[in-house]
């Protein structure tokens, strides 16, 4: 005898709710934005062999340059393009490079009519300061440049070291010490260690007697390198649903330093979650917030949260820092 039709249907879609509905739609989504794109560092590994093998394959190129959105800083790349200044066209592929190639008269704008050589010069025909590539995304930079008011790029140079990144204690793949001598060997002054608290388990986190054990090797390793160079001692602690951390005041309060992040309950309201945040921001051992949107690139879009509340937050709490900072200075 045929089953009843209702409950064929009651056990066809019992196994796929709304929320896995939805959850598998986003995830779609999100494949789908992100074809023929590449996260910003394997687009930088990508272009920068292409410049060699262009500059290898054609030495009468005098100029060799990276161009499209990788100039402007983007997340995502989509335009894998170089610009080389030479006479002989660019020869055909079938690759997505693209490669263009320019005399040196109009270098600077390709094949536009306010030619020039360099980009610098047609912001200057144009009667603007030369606005960096990274600035240039439709806002307000033009604006900004006529009244000389760009913003100061922070720029490679301009770094001292790295924070939050994890060692194999955790869920990294190199040692400590690994980590603190290749920071060190590029120049770098130090070194934080951030691994994963104790609730992420999932990714190693760190019991009691681990933490112990990393600030010990640290020490060691300090005293080895004495002012030349420091390792920050520091955990990534993770933002519980009320706000609170996964260690308790005592322990934290060892750490140089402490990142904030959330790991779990992404579909909490959007009050929810900014109340949260705003409670880890008040604790006063927290130093960072890890990655605040929870976004991860063609994978997960970010949880609801009111950045403007938390960003003001932050501001805050560094300025009553800086303000006990002062007295304690002058005291």
């Amino acid at each position: 005898m045929r089953p009843p039709r209702k409950r064929i249907a009651s056990a066809r879609s019992g196994g796929l709710g709304a929320s896995l509905q939805t959850k598998i739609l986003q995830n779609l989504a999100i494949a789908k934005s992100g074809e023929a794109q590449l996260r910003l560092h394997k687009a930088a590994a990508l272009l920068e062999h292409a410049v060699e093998n262009v500059k290898q394959g054609h030495p009468e190129y005098s100029r060799v340059e990276i161009a499209g959105d990788f100039r402007t800083g983007c997340e995502l790349i989509s335009d894998l393009a170089i610009f080389a200044q030479g006479k002989a066209p660019a020869e055909p592929g079938a690759s997505s490079l693209k490669l263009t190639v320019s005399d040196k008269k109009h270098y600077g704008a390709t094949l536009k009519l306010v030619a020039s050589a360099s980009e610098e010069n047609i912001h200057e025909t144009l009667g603007l300061p030369f606005i960096e590539p990274e600035l240039r995304e439709g806002r307000d930079e033009i604006k900004l440049a006529a009244k000389y008011k760009l913003p100061e790029l922070v720029r490679d140079e301009d770094l001292r070291g790295f924070l939050h990144s994890h060692t194999d204690v955790s869920d990294g793949t190199e040692t400590l010490v690994t980590m603190a001598e290749a920071t060190q060997k590029r120049g770098f002054e130090y070194y934080g260690v951030a691994d994963h608290s104790q609730l992420a388990h999932y990714a190693g986190g760190l019991s009691l007697d681990e933490i112990g054990a990393q600030h010990r090797e640290a020490d060691r390793l300090n005293r080895r390198y004495g002012s030349s160079f420091r390792i920050l001692k520091g955990i990534e602690s993770d933002i519980l649903a009320d706000g609170s951390l996964d260690y308790p005041d005592a322990i934290l309060e060892e750490f140089d330093f402490v990142v904030a992040s959330v790991h779990s309950r992404f579909k909490m309201t959007r009050k929810e979650q900014t109340d949260r945040h705003l409670k880890a921001i008040g604790n006063p051992h927290t130093t960072i917030i890890g990655h605040m949107t929870g976004r991860q690139l063609q994978r997960r879009p970010g949880y609801e949260i009111d950045i403007d509340k938390v960003l003001k937050a932050c501001k805050e709490r560094g300025r009553r820092r800086d303000q006990r900072a002062s007295v304690a200075a002058r005291s």
